[in-house]
């Protein structure tokens, strides 16, 4: 693959997020981000406890793709893009994000 991806999932009260980072931003990776998402609350409690958990994704890329950024942000997902030397988050305030909720 040309782009390298960073997959992180960060558990902070109760809130997590889940980010796929690329060099290049395809529509066909923000799919795949979904359906990682969704596999997330299949998660086994043995192998890490994400009861009561609320998951929110992103995705960025320095470069987006025919669109991919309008596609992630009807989404649900946060995203982000390169801004100079600094990295902001695009959605507007009527941007509602999609929780993935881990029962």
């Amino acid at each position: 693959m040309i782009f390298r991806k960073l997959n992180q999932t960060k558990i902070i009260n109760q809130i997590s997020s889940n980010l796929i980072q690329n060099e290049r931003l395809s529509s066909e990776d923000v799919k795949e981000h979904l359906e990682r998402l969704k596999k997330i609350q299949l998660v086994q409690p043995d192998r890490i406890n994400l009861h009561g958990v609320t998951l929110y994704g992103a995705v960025a890329g320095m470069i987006v793709e025919n669109d991919a950024d309008r596609y992630a942000y009807k989404q649900g997902l946060f995203v982000l893009r390169q801004k100079g030397n600094l990295v902001e988050i695009i959605n507007d305030e009527n941007f509602i994000p999609k929780e993935w909720k881990i029962e």
